[in-house]
């Protein structure tokens, strides 16, 4: 019986395979120049470039790197390097990029090299907008979850006596939008707790949390109750 070798490549069709597929992954000397930063760019200029970079690797380095260029240059880094951060988060559709903005926030905050006063000036409102978006729709883009949880890691990283009033008069405002983010409202007020008064608590907190309780929903309903021994330890 004859083999068939209708599935087997000849030699000209194999070069001609590995012709198209050099030429598919082969830069061009133009794309390389364009994903080249100079060596002997300043800390600033060289974030900024990578910041300013096509390529979601480069522009990941360079938001990673504003906490390390902030310590050594805070005036451009705030002047130039921080508005730049702050319209990638405004305008990335990667989650990735998304979850390295919120730890390099933290970072900042970490090193100190981030006040509160500064956080709530330059990222507050944004990262509320995120959090609670004003949209219900189901087609669009939502990053709530991953901010979530870099708020309450920003929260965190605060020292014990940042005074939190006009953070917590932003969320109350922003979570107004829909009820679709009650469960990132109790998350993030749950971790407020720690660091608000006790009548702060039981003036402001409480009432929610009551509200969760009988909420119609029944994750609302036990992510409430799960949240609220942490409420009460603040009582104590």
């Amino acid at each position: 019986m004859n083999r068939s070798i209708s599935n087997v490549r000849r030699k000209d069709d194999l070069d001609e395979y590995w012709f198209e597929k050099i030429a598919v992954t082969t830069k061009t000397a133009e794309e390389i120049r364009e994903h080249t930063i100079p060596e002997d760019l300043s800390p600033v200029e060289k974030t900024l470039a990578m910041l300013d970079s096509r390529s979601d690797i480069q522009r990941v380095a360079g938001i990673r790197s504003i906490p390390s260029v902030i310590i050594s240059d805070r005036n451009e880094t705030f002047h130039r390097l921080l508005p730049k951060f702050k319209l990638i988060i405004e305008q990335t559709v990667d989650s990735g990029e998304h979850t390295v903005a919120a730890e390099t926030i933290v970072s900042m905050i970490q090193q100190q090299s981030l006040s509160y006063t500064e956080f709530m000036s330059l990222f507050s409102q944004m990262i509320c907008a995120l959090v609670f978006p004003s949209t219900t729709n189901r087609f669009s883009l939502d990053f709530g979850d991953i901010w979530c949880q870099g708020l309450c890691n920003i929260i965190d990283a605060f020292p014990n006596t940042t005074s939190f009033t006009t953070l917590l008069d932003l969320i109350f405002n922003n979570s107004l939008h829909g009820s679709y983010v009650r469960d990132r409202l109790a998350i993030i007020l749950a971790k407020l707790s720690c660091r608000l008064s006790s009548q702060t608590i039981e003036n402001r907190l409480l009432p929610v949390f009551k509200n969760f309780i009988n909420d119609t929903n029944a994750d609302i309903r036990a992510l409430a109750c799960q949240k609220l021994p942490i409420l009460a330890q603040s009582f104590e």
